[in-house]
């Protein structure tokens, strides 16, 4: 099957777009990786210890703003791609207040919980 002109103008935008995000991926696992050594001679192996179990706690929440971030791009593509500007704008103002939102009840619970 022979693909549309459609399908074959986006392919090659799409696989660069994925080179640059696995790219982005990559350079901040890397950064990461640099600076452990730097921040255990900092703090100590044992603060590094605790700091690690907070990390592991909040980890997990900057997948679901990922996952967040991601949905808003593609709503807000596909609203400005039909020149909705009104439509896209709701979107994003409603990614924000939900973002804000989930971001004060961690940091509270975060903060209520921890040492």
């Amino acid at each position: 099957m022979k693909p549309t002109n459609l399908e074959s103008r986006h392919s090659p935008r799409l696989l660069v777009n994925s080179q640059w995000h696995l790219l982005g991926f990559a350079a901040a696992l890397l950064g990461n990786l640099a600076a452990i050594p730097i921040v255990v001679r900092w703090i100590g192996i044992d603060a590094f210890g605790t700091a690690g179990i907070l990390v592991a706690i909040c980890a997990p929440l900057t997948l679901i703003g990922g996952s967040v971030a991601q949905a808003l791009i593609r709503e807000m593509s596909a609203r400005l791609q039909a020149m909705d500007t009104i439509g896209a704008w709701r979107h994003a103002h409603a990614a924000l207040r939900l973002v804000g939102f989930l971001s004060f009840v961690l940091a509270v619970a975060i903060i209520a919980i921890g040492p």
